[in-house]
């Protein structure tokens, strides 16, 4: 065994790592020709000093977006700090993207000596290490077939192998030890265990769990905000670490109970006070199918009196105090919407129907050969002779919860919706983007940024999935995990009457600036609303709800629904018959 040095194999000295927080693609851009620009920053990491000697095992410990996750991309080399200096005396194995930098139209074993070459092997030392590689991944003849023929898991096994059998000198691990089935499970904490049983190698690793974390290190540091709070034995490194997630959930524990208490006074006062200002909710509703029946997921029945999700949007709706409904639907399906929903709808509020037709445009324009409607927006265009106050819309086939419509309600009825010097004030429910996601597949939902409750941006994120238990978006390259609670838009709008001739003004804009043969485009609300807040038209109060959103999203969505639904009335949230 090599003689150990007493130098430090990694060292950060008064580290920080600064982002600009740009407040939308137009500021981006003019950064690049315009330096001077007032962009906000925040800083993952602060100031940050500490030392790892050769053959120790440390755990960063702390709580999400704490900056454990960027100290460990600079060791790597994956950014650069802003400040400071940091120094990695050793060759790194990295168990973090298992995935990344794979080429696909090479095979397996390729992949091996390119990823091998990256790490900075050579020929010869690939070639005796492969047969121990091509072992551990344990991938068959998938070996010599082509990388973009394999499973996401096959990859994630091959990504392990390679990188675990390369005899680092530094393993660095950022909850990257759930690959693949249980026995491969064990058979990665076992090459852990085995890399750092020898001196040589010094273990880096980022975890959740607290067990773990004892398990493998004898040292912890305790990160918070960006800065180090606590370097030392693991035991009181994660001693602090769970006093702070128990003091997190404490807050958040008073806070959902205050905001319950004002939700419930709200209700209670809406309850007994007269409607002095109308207000209007706007369902979308004309992407129903042509024919009610099979296959349409709107008309699911997912209550336990063959209830819609529409029905509840109707019911928690009609309770927070909304005194009218426009049915934004298309002509050929009105005959039809009445039987099934509007006209026993009808019984118990004042209903109003807009028809959205795709050749509803302005003069000078046409569909050409479009075959479906412009989008949200021209929904919402579709209501201009209806609607004379503020209103919310919301879309027919998404389950948002009655503290949202209780909160938008409040909004509008307070008057707080109105223009004020040619500035829209307008609000939205923020969703908690944890209870907004799919376990059948991936999503795309409005991630937002505010400051101060007020909406600074929004961004129309696809392909959001559940990875590990949490929001992640994954590339061919790299993995953008998400805070649990970030608010997003589920398309539930507060607005004031005037909003609609903003979308007269604009929807011509739209049109005349759609690429040649492009026949999707869409004329959507968020996208407007952000655009207004760039140019400072607008401002929107983002009110916050903790309730969990449902919807259809994919066809395997529907049990999960229905159990949804049943625990509701279980709990006395709904009467077993609302229709």
């Amino acid at each position: 065994m090599a003689e150990k040095t007493m130098e430090p194999i990694i060292e950060f000295k008064h580290v920080s790592k600064r982002y600009k927080l740009y407040s939308g693609n137009r500021q981006r851009l003019a950064s690049v020709f315009f330096k001077n620009l007032n962009i906000k920053t925040k800083d993952a990491v602060n100031d940050m000093s500490f030392s790892v000697m050769p053959g120790e095992s440390v755990a960063l410990v702390g709580s999400n977006g704490a900056g454990k996750s960027t100290v460990l991309k600079m060791i790597t080399g994956v950014c650069f700090p802003t400040e400071g200096e940091i120094t990695v005396n050793g060759r790194v194995s990295a168990l973090l993207e298992l995935t990344a930098g794979f080429e696909g139209e090479m095979t397996g074993r390729e992949n091996i000596y390119l990823r091998g070459t990256t790490l900075g092997l050579s020929q010869e030392e690939i070639k005796e290490l492969e047969p121990e590689i091509v072992e551990f991944a344990d991938i068959g003849e998938y070996m010599d077939q082509p990388v973009r023929s394999y499973s996401s898991g096959m990859k994630a096994r091959l990504g392990f192998a390679i990188n675990a059998n390369v005899h680092p000198e530094i393993l660095i691990v950022d909850e990257a030890l759930s690959v693949g089935d249980k026995s491969f499970k064990e058979k990665c904490l076992d090459k852990v265990r085995q890399l750092i049983a020898d001196d040589n190698v010094t273990l880096l690793l980022v975890t959740h769990n607290a067990n773990t974390a004892k398990q493998f290190c004898e040292r912890g540091i305790f990160i918070q905000k960006g800065t180090v709070k606590y370097d030392g034995p693991i035991e009181e490194a994660v001693g602090r670490y769970e006093k702070e997630l128990k003091k997190k959930k404490k807050k958040k524990k008073e806070a959902k109970a205050q905001e319950a208490a004002a939700i419930a006074n709200v209700a209670e006062a809406i309850k007994h006070k007269e409607n002095d200002m109308k207000t209007t909710l706007v369902i979308m509703a004309a992407g129903i199918g042509s024919r009610f029946g099979t296959g349409i997921k709107q008309m699911e029945s997912v209550g336990p009196s063959g209830e819609l999700i529409i029905d509840y949007s109707i019911h928690d709706a009609i309770e927070a105090g909304f005194n009218k409904i426009v049915f934004v639907i298309r002509k050929d399906l009105d005959k039809d919407f009445r039987e099934i929903i509007g006209n026993r709808t009808a019984e118990k509020i004042d209903v109003a129907y807009a028809y959205q037709d795709l050749n509803d445009l302005p003069e000078g324009f046409t569909a050409g050969e479009r075959t479906k409607p412009w989008g949200t927006g021209q929904a919402v265009l579709a209501c201009r002779s209806i609607v004379d106050g503020p209103f919310a819309i919301i879309n027919a086939d998404d389950y948002y919860g009655k503290e949202a419509f209780v909160q938008i309600h409040d909004f509008l009825q307070g008057g707080k919706a109105s223009v004020e010097n040619g500035v829209q004030h307008l609000c939205m429910a923020g969703f908690q983007l944890k209870n907004t996601l799919s376990d059948n597949g991936t999503v795309t939902r409005g991630v937002c940024e505010e400051e101060d409750g007020l909406l600074t941006n929004i961004v129309e994120t696809h392909n959001i999935e559940k990875l590990d238990g949490r929001a992640a978006v994954r590339t061919e390259t790299d993995i953008t995990y998400y805070d649990d609670e970030t608010p997003v838009s589920m398309n539930m709008w507060g607005l004031p009457a005037d909003f609609i001739g903003v979308l007269e003004e604009r929807f011509p804009e739209f049109l005349k600036n759609i690429p040649e043969g492009d026949l999707k485009a869409e004329f959507l609300i968020p996208v407007i609303i952000g655009e207004l807040i760039g140019e400072g038209k607008a401002d929107c109060v983002v009110l916050p709800t903790s309730d969990k959103w449902f919807g259809m999203t994919y066809k395997e969505d529907i049990p999960t629904v229905k159990d949804a639904f049943k625990d509701l009335v279980a709990n006395g949230v709904y009467p077993e018959n609302i229709k």
